[in-house]
């Protein structure tokens, strides 16, 4: 317990410990500052409108509209942001597996030869994607 009373905790009340440049200091967990805390109400209608407009998941619209203040257009905005950030670390990923399918048709004079690549080997063993695949390589023909 000696440990737990030096480094800001006690037992009553919650002490979370905070660095400053200077040194570092313990304050209440109360007068930390939260993300998204502001007086006004979001409610599950909000949510509902800016998840039908953008698609998005429902708790990125919450968040989005909880750091906007409620503004509908700063949460398209925090909301659009947010995409590119996730489409930046997607197209960083390697897609090394996938299937290959080549395919003739009934003369035997024309074929086709295709590759769609997957990020992992599971995703190519899948039979709904393997049949994507066959699929595709049939359309080419």
């Amino acid at each position: 317990m000696a440990t737990l009373l030096r480094r800001g905790f006690t037992a009553g009340r919650a002490l979370i410990p905070v660095a400053h440049a200077a040194s570092r200091s313990v304050r209440p967990a109360a007068a930390l500052s939260l993300r998204g805390m502001s007086s006004v109400k979001i409610s599950a209608a909000m949510v509902k409108e800016l998840r039908d407009k953008t698609g998005s998941p429902m708790m990125d619209c919450k968040r989005a509209l909880e750091d906007a203040a409620g503004d509908q257009a700063k949460a398209l905005e925090w909301l659009r942001k947010k995409g590119i950030a996730t489409a930046a670390k997607k197209e960083s990923r390697r897609s090394a597996d996938g299937l290959v399918c080549a395919l003739l048709d009934a003369s035997g004079k024309r074929g086709s030869v295709v590759e769609v690549n997957s990020e992992t080997d599971f995703v190519a063993r899948n039979p709904i994607f393997q049949s994507f695949v066959r699929d595709v390589c049939a359309l080419h023909l």
